[in-house]
């Protein structure tokens, strides 16, 4: 392994993935895995038996679509994308110095559900141990797959704990400074504080 590459938690490769359309045919293309990991070529897994579904055609995918809610499934609302998309440009390099950038840019988008997979991986969650027991292995959402999948910090820390530096106490500084001139508007929502931005110092 290339010393450069030893403290890196997720490994770029060509492989063959399983494709989302239902026809069971690989494409090769090229995916993240986290390491400790084996290639296919290295090792002969063969194909994951399935006891419970086989892969559900689209009409019992949408009977059951309609009886199961997704509550924890929240869409981005429109008032709430027009409000990243007018701040982004004045307040881009704060929110970065912030770590929040990429945060509140991933909360501006949607995210699509694919029914068939998650009615497929459902027989095989566990209760007693929040993860997935597949045949092959067991295997959970982790922080490493937050930081792949939306760019977050695996090992974040609450900025009540450690002390902060004369930069990032200027940077909190501002941030209080423009939020309590948010919360002086009339309407005290988002959509009037856009509206009266420019009262704050910021472009019309």
């Amino acid at each position: 392994m290339d010393p450069s590459e030893a403290g890196i938690l997720v490994e770029t490769r060509e492989a063959a993935l399983v494709k989302f359309d239902g026809s069971g045919q690989p494409i090769q293309r090229k995916g993240w895995f986290l390491k400790p990991n084996e290639s296919i070529e290295e090792r002969n897994l063969g194909v994951p038996f399935f006891p419970v579904f086989q892969r559900p055609g689209p009409n019992w995918v949408s009977k059951l679509d309609a009886k199961v809610s997704f509550k924890g499934w929240p869409n981005p609302t429109a008032d709430w994308k027009q409000w990243a998309a007018k701040l982004t440009p004045i307040y881009k390099d704060v929110w970065k110095q912030a770590k929040i950038f990429d945060a509140i840019q991933v909360s501006t988008c949607r995210f699509r559900k694919d029914l068939v997979s998650i009615w497929e991986v459902l027989p095989y969650w566990s209760n007693e141990t929040n993860t997935f027991a597949f045949p092959f292995g067991e295997a959970s959402i982790t922080l490493e797959d937050t930081m792949v999948l939306g760019g977050f910090s695996p090992i974040g820390f609450c900025v009540r704990e450690v002390g902060l530096d004369k930069e990032l106490y200027k940077l909190k500084s501002q941030l209080l400074s423009h939020h309590l001139a948010f919360n002086k508007t009339t309407a005290k929502k988002k959509s009037s504080s856009m509206t009266n931005h420019g009262q704050l110092g910021g472009t019309k």
